[in-house]
């Protein structure tokens, strides 16, 4: 919970309030490697978000604003193949007239503590996608422990024809025992 919003595992009842605020982010430009072209048409988008909020591979998690609007979305997803269940990339997104108030960090640190309910193993990698020009995304990610790994460069494009590198950075995390 923080000053503006309740973190709450995410529903299926909130699949269009999560589509609203994906399209939100594109719309602001908000750092997002997706356009408005990319977005499922929505009876599809619920279809996949139904079931899905939580099982063993997946977390997801909204920040619900006072008046219960989703203002921010987060996901960590776990790696399928055998070898990489150690390894869940993380993501999350925050309503751009909410951002700089806490949201982001507590949705991030939501992932974080869920990494063991989703990943395998006593020694996890989380890891996250970020736009080279996201600046304030990446120092969140720096407080929190994450580490630039690596640069994909040139490998977003953006609708004006600009080409932007993205960082993957990432977070080893020990747990005290092996889960499942």
């Amino acid at each position: 919970m923080t000053r503006d919003a309740a973190i709450r595992l995410a529903r299926a009842t909130d699949a269009p309030g999560v589509a609203a605020l994906g399209r939100t982010m594109i719309e602001h430009d908000q750092g997002l490697v997706t356009t408005a072209d990319d977005l499922l048409e929505q009876s599809v988008f619920c279809e996949r978000f139904t079931g899905r909020c939580v099982d063993s591979t997946r977390r997801e998690y909204v920040a619900v604003s006072a008046a219960s609007s989703v203002i921010g979305h987060a996901t960590i997803a776990r790696f399928g193949p055998s070898l990489l269940r150690h390894v869940a990339t993380l993501s999350v997104a925050v309503h751009p007239l909410y951002q700089r108030r806490g949201i982001g960090r507590a949705l991030m640190q939501s992932l974080i503590d869920s990494a063991p309910c989703v990943c395998v193993g006593n020694r996890l990698r989380l890891e996250l996608y970020v736009r080279a020009d996201n600046r304030r995304a990446q120092a969140l990610y720096a407080s929190l422990g994450f580490e630039h790994e690596a640069t994909r460069r040139q490998f977003v494009r953006t609708p004006d024809g600009r080409f932007v590198d993205d960082w993957i950075m990432t977070r080893f995390l020990d747990v005290d025992a092996p889960n499942q």
